[in-house]
């Protein structure tokens, strides 16, 4: 792994502990028990499309946890707007239009 992508792995880390209070290696565990391997994805999304995308990425990866998590509490789904405002809160507001779909 790159210095570059370590930082971003680090930058990471801190808005998953801020936003969730989860390490790393506890969203590897969480997104792991499909089968998936979120480090080989976010290298790929760093070769293919660079940083902002990553980045941007990671904050979706972030937000989609919280929404779910809040939707278990609240009983029902929560709407386009309410998933919106959520990323807002949690300060994980896109730096770009992504050209890909995750």
């Amino acid at each position: 792994m790159n210095i570059f992508m370590h930082k971003i792995l680090r930058d990471f880390e801190q808005d998953l502990c801020r936003c969730l209070r989860l390490s790393l290696s506890d969203f590897i565990n969480v997104v792991g028990q499909r089968g998936d391997d979120p480090i080989a994805e976010f290298e790929q999304i760093l070769k293919d499309y660079g940083a902002s995308a990553l980045r941007d990425h990671m904050d979706q990866c972030i937000n989609t946890l919280s929404v779910i998590y809040q939707e278990r509490e609240l009983g029902r789904r929560m709407t386009r707007e309410e998933i919106a405002e959520n990323a807002q809160r949690l300060g994980l507001v896109p730096r770009h239009e992504i050209g890909y779909q995750s």
